[in-house]
């Protein structure tokens, strides 16, 4: 299955401070989504050093994460907010497979934001958890006149050493 809901996290926390103090941080790109690094493939940014409610909520994604891969410790990739602007739509792609998997969870919904992925997608609820899979021909696709936010992360299971 490419996309896959895992599980319902409380948001309200995380999204209220989004939308009061760093709503303004997100920066525009060519692909009709505007972001807000918080975590590069490597390290944290500053920013989700000092953001408190960020770090309780990426806790929580770490638990549903680690039942979705076998009960297996997981470890953060990249994280990104991110905002799919009104009546737009990223390009069609299909990314390498570089061993992470990919998480949406919904902190601010449109009615008209669809996730495209393979031969599936879902309309994601608030709060809702899905794996979506990068590794096949994905999209997404805003049929709203409101944008939507997501929180878009990778998460991966740690090298063996």
């Amino acid at each position: 299955m490419t996309i896959q809901p895992l599980g319902f996290l409380e948001t309200e926390n995380f999204q209220a401070s989004f939308v009061l103090k760093y709503k303004s941080l997100l920066s525009a790109d060519l692909n009709n989504v505007d972001t807000l690094l918080l975590r590069s493939a490597t390290e944290d940014t500053p920013l989700l050093r000092e953001w408190k409610q960020a770090q309780r909520l990426l806790m929580k994604v770490k638990n549903q994460a680690t039942r979705f891969i076998g009960n297996k410790p997981v470890e953060f990739g990249l994280i990104e907010i991110q905002r799919f602007r009104a009546n737009t739509a990223t390009p069609w792609r299909i990314e390498e497979d570089d061993g992470y998997y990919r998480l949406h969870l919904c902190i601010i919904p449109s009615p008209g934001l669809f996730i495209h992925s393979g031969e599936h997608r879902a309309l994601i609820p608030v709060g809702m958890l899905n794996y979506v899979s990068h590794t096949v021909l994905h999209s997404e696709a805003n049929f709203s006149e409101h944008p939507a936010v997501h929180l878009v992360m990778d998460v991966k299971i740690p090298d063996a050493d």
